[in-house]
């Protein structure tokens, strides 16, 4: 079996571990920005859409707004896991499905 130590020297791996841990980091920064900056903006744009129009309606854009910066977001964090060493693409039953 090959493993990094036979391919890289100590000083090696650690400098790119470094770098791993760096770019996960500023994707994890991406992530809390897109959804804090999607906030504010669709709290802007309510208060904008309050003065024109019915709250209700209003209301209903500014939750509609907040989940797709919530779930813009996410997708961020669904990159950053999927090249993760850990993570299965496998869904969790798929274990099971195979022993029925």
């Amino acid at each position: 079996m090959i493993t990094s130590e036979l391919i890289f020297t100590g000083q090696t791996r650690a400098t790119i571990l470094h770098g791993l841990h760096w770019t996960a980091s500023a994707i994890e920064l991406l992530r809390v920005l897109v959804i804090v900056c999607g906030v504010a903006a669709s709290t802007v744009w309510s208060f904008r859409e309050m003065r024109r129009r019915e709250f209700t309606d209003a209301f209903r854009s500014y939750r509609a707004n907040i989940g797709r910066a919530i779930l813009l977001g996410l997708q961020f964090l669904i990159v950053l896991a999927r090249h993760s060493p850990g993570f299965s693409a496998r869904p969790p039953y798929a274990l099971a499905i195979n022993f029925v």
